[in-house]
């Protein structure tokens, strides 16, 4: 098995649990489905803003969007973005938000 699967299963099994292995994994791996498990397990919410703005890919963004609560930063996401989809995750994210006041 290969080094990048290994941590993957890891990340998915919820071996992994400290907030900055998780970021820095999240951040650094050449990987965007281990990139995206690590993701899924981040609660800072400032780690999670910079994933969803920066990651080169759109579906590691989506992911930190959809554990994004702020949605000052999520419209603001939302008015930059140029992947549809992306985009679309933020908006759909406020609408949940708003729905749950």
């Amino acid at each position: 098995m290969e080094p990048e699967n290994e941590l993957w299963l890891a990340l998915s099994a919820g071996k992994i649990t400290d907030a900055e292995t998780l970021e820095r994994i999240a951040t650094t791996d050449k990987e965007h489905m281990v990139r995206a498990a690590a993701v899924r397990r981040i609660t800072d919410k400032y780690a999670l803003e910079r994933i969803a703005d920066t990651d080169d890919e759109p579906a590691v963004r989506v992911i930190a969007i959809e554990h994004i609560t702020d949605q000052d930063v999520l419209l603001k996401l939302a008015s930059w973005e140029d992947d549809i989809a992306v985009m679309r995750a933020a908006v759909d994210r406020v609408r949940v938000l708003r729905a749950r006041q």
